[in-house]
């Protein structure tokens, strides 16, 4: 199952996360359906932080489209900080 342009959960075209509006409810097999991965990698993903903390509704676990973006812009911003620093040692290094 796809979510199309439209919203609708059906075969279509899958929307990106910042196509949502921030204040999105996103649940596990939301996220596992629009990165085309299964709902046990997501659950992986969560459990080992590559994902932010989920809050839990009823049986579901759930994010806000916000929330997932921030997560990652975070994860990118540190991923460049430390390629700086490490360019830095290199350049100190005469590499």
């Amino acid at each position: 199952m796809k979510i199309d342009a439209s919203g609708d959960m059906k075969s279509g075209i899958i929307l990106k996360l910042g196509d949502f509006h921030p204040a999105s409810i996103i649940s596990e097999s939301a996220l596992a359906t629009l990165l085309e991965k299964s709902l046990e990698t997501i659950r992986r993903w969560r459990r080992k932080g590559e994902l932010p903390d989920s809050v839990p509704l009823g049986k579901n676990r759930i994010w806000t489209a916000q929330c997932l973006i921030d997560h990652f812009a975070k994860q990118l911003e540190e991923l460049a900080r430390k390629r700086r620093e490490q360019a830095k040692r290199l350049n100190a290094l005469g590499l």
